[in-house]
């Protein structure tokens, strides 16, 4: 049987472009529509189409196609794409009078790949493959098919994108804006309503998964619905919470998020934490259900990893962009046991704590949680924090004796000066010490750097002083 696949590009180039909320909204829904435009026409000319299952509901608030749509047959794909350009172009120029000058279709890295197999996943495996190699390719764009685009995703000469996409007009906030969202909620102003999250997530195995020999035909189909069910929960969830919304399709996440949600009882991290149990159950126990067993005997999981750039509000929008992006896919991917999360926390005063773990296979993550919620005043957390790095070496021999719950009461009550008015804040610590030192594994002097940045982190999360910045 032949099969046929379509990847569209350069999407991250493009992102790069913007400077605005508004604008990095509209470079990513610019792929997506024209992934959309793609799939209608190949709708129209009723090919088979295995992957991506299409949006039971579409807004057009967010882009919910992916950058690649896989076909069983061999199809005509010059004539597909060309149909599907003219009908996107259409859509651009749509209500303007004169009509723009549109960028040359050479801007847009429409590749394409075929082959032939007996199992449909098995043949998605051999098309990923060659896309992911035609992805390697740079083509060098004309400088006006570039000022165009920055037209088109700047509003400076089409009508909007966000109208065309759902037929309102809206003003997209601005970086401080999506920062502050939660300020009315809270009883003073907190040094964390001037930061902003650029959060990118992406899911484990499920490429692996959707090119598995043991897949059943019709098995993708039911993977990818569930793929686009996740992408409608996620939006939700993301809206709920206050963020912007930039990207949800396929098993790939992007929003800017404030640090503390609107109604000011959640923190970017519970988001994160539900964007894992909630949206991402669907495909998680759809995975499941398949009982494949990876190269090393071991079931399957699909689970989330997220790279999260937490940055100053006057930060350069596309610096925090490329951060989260390298967070996620040079840190938190490489991870082995998945299910990662890797951020980067710059403060305005120049310091940058960054920190990486599996959010599998140990309570780490919870107890981080934990952490946050039980963080008290600032002098307490710094006072901790630099009798740790101070006492390194007795930290070390604590955590590494047989008796290590005993010498932990004991490092804690003579050595950090165990304070009962705060005890929720000393356990919470206490916990998560002989965890973290655990999943650190042979990187022993690593602990006390990873642990500071944690007891930071929590600290910021929380709420600092405008002063301490």
């Amino acid at each position: 049987m032949k099969y046929t696949a379509i990847n569209i590009g350069p999407i991250f180039s493009t992102l790069g472009m913007a400077r605005k909320p508004g604008e990095l909204w509209a470079a990513s829904f610019l792929f997506s529509h024209l992934m959309k435009c793609i799939y209608q026409v190949a709708e129209n000319r009723e090919l088979e189409i295995i992957s991506p299952a299409k949006p039971t509901t579409d807004n057009g608030e967010v882009g919910l196609y992916p950058d690649r749509i896989f076909f069983k047959g061999e199809i005509d794909t010059v004539s597909l794409l060309h149909d599907a350009m003219g009908v996107f172009f259409s859509n651009l120029s749509e209500g303007e009078s004169p009509k723009p000058n549109l960028p040359d279709l050479n801007y847009f890295n429409l590749m394409t790949a075929h082959c032939e197999d007996d199992k449909e996943s098995m043949a998605v495996g051999k098309l990923n493959h060659q896309l992911d190699v035609l992805e390697l390719c740079n083509f060098a764009k004309e400088d006006n098919a570039l000022e165009t685009i920055y037209k088109i995703i700047s509003k400076e000469g089409y009508a909007s994108l966000y109208k065309l996409a759902t037929g309102k007009d809206i003003s997209f906030k601005s970086i401080e804006d999506i920062a502050k969202i939660g300020i009315c909620n809270a009883p003073k102003e907190k040094s964390h309503f001037r930061y902003f999250c650029v959060v990118q997530a992406d899911g484990d195995n499920i490429g692996t998964t959707i090119s598995h020999k043991g897949l059943k035909d019709g098995d993708i189909s039911e993977i990818s619905q569930a793929l686009v069910d996740f992408g409608s929960k996620a939006t939700d969830l993301i809206n709920k919470f206050g963020a912007l919304p930039i990207y949800a399709g396929g098993d790939d996440l992007l929003f800017i998020a404030p640090v503390i949600g609107k109604d000011g009882s959640k923190h970017i991290f519970n988001l994160l934490d539900e964007l894992e149990s909630v949206a991402f159950k669907k495909v998680h126990d759809t995975v499941e259900k398949l009982h494949l067993k990876n190269d090393e005997g071991k079931y399957i999981e699909a689970s989330l990893s997220f790279g999260v750039s937490i940055t100053y509000h006057k930060y350069p929008l596309y610096e925090a962009l490329e951060t989260a992006r390298t967070l996620l896919l040079e840190k938190a991917k490489g991870i082995n046991d998945k299910k990662a999360i890797a951020w980067s926390l710059r403060k305005h005063s120049g310091g940058t704590f960054e920190a990486k773990f599996s959010r599998k296979g140990s309570n780490l993550w919870s107890q981080f949680l934990d952490l946050i919620k039980a963080t008290t005043d600032d002098d307490t957390v710094s006072a901790i924090a630099q009798k740790i790095r101070q006492e390194e070496a007795l930290v070390d021999i604590v955590l590494e004796s047989e008796r290590q719950e005993e010498r932990l009461d004991a490092l804690f009550e003579k050595v950090l000066e165990f304070d009962n008015s705060k005890k929720a804040y000393f356990d919470a610590v206490k916990a998560i010490m002989p965890t973290l030192y655990k999943v650190i594994g042979e990187e022993k002097t690593l602990f006390t750097k990873a642990l500071y940045c944690l007891l930071r982190t929590a600290k910021f999360i929380k709420g600092e002083d405008l002063h301490d910045e």
